[in-house]
């Protein structure tokens, strides 16, 4: 009985903390529909109003959705999916040594490899990252209008770069946690 209800209590921690990565993107969510909206409302207000650039408003909002999106991406996938993954993990473990507890685990763990669910969630988190990105490189590009052809090219490259450098961080996150996800299921201590 002591091992089911250890078992059980695995189960729960699981629930928790899969809880948590929903509620981290349901934030992540309204943040990134807000950050559009408030870039949005920022153009809409006269120019004679702000104590600064339409675009400089823009750009900081961009960077600061940014800044937290990613914080909260970084929770999302390293922290609590590696808490998921260790609670799996332990529940593999009670499901191998003891025949008698239903075999839950082996079938969501090949699943969860099967559909790469870590990559498509870092997925969402680098369009959300790339579209910000973008849109600060919009804003970069119209306050730099008036200075010639160089600074069109200079604010692309720099955008282009950023979100090649944000996409290449989510992938090797994503990577690393799909590892921990193929070792779980060879049965290989994480």
């Amino acid at each position: 009985m002591i091992v089911y209800g250890v078992y059980v209590k695995l189960i729960d921690a699981i629930k928790h903390y899969s809880s948590i990565q929903l509620l981290i993107r349901s934030i992540v969510s309204t943040l990134f529909l807000g950050s559009f909206a408030s870039i949005g409302y920022v153009y809409s207000i006269d120019t004679k109003v702000l104590p600064f650039r339409n675009e400089a408003g823009v750009l900081v909002l961009a960077f600061l959705a940014l800044g937290v999106i990613t914080a909260l991406s970084v929770l999302d996938i390293i922290v609590q999916e590696r808490m998921v993954i260790a609670n799996m993990a332990e529940a593999l473990k009670l499901e191998k040594t003891h025949s008698w507890i239903p075999k839950l685990f082996d079938q969501m763990l090949e699943k969860h490899t099967k559909y790469s669910f870590t990559r498509r969630l870092s997925y969402f988190y680098m369009g959300a990252g790339s579209s910000l990105i973008v849109s600060a490189g919009i804003a970069a590009e119209s306050w730099t209008s008036f200075h010639g052809l160089v600074w069109h090219a200079i604010c692309w490259a720099v955008a282009v770069a950023l979100v090649s450098v944000y996409i290449y961080l989510f992938y090797k996150l994503s990577k690393k946690s799909e590892l921990l996800v193929i070792k779980l299921t060879q049965g290989d201590q994480i």
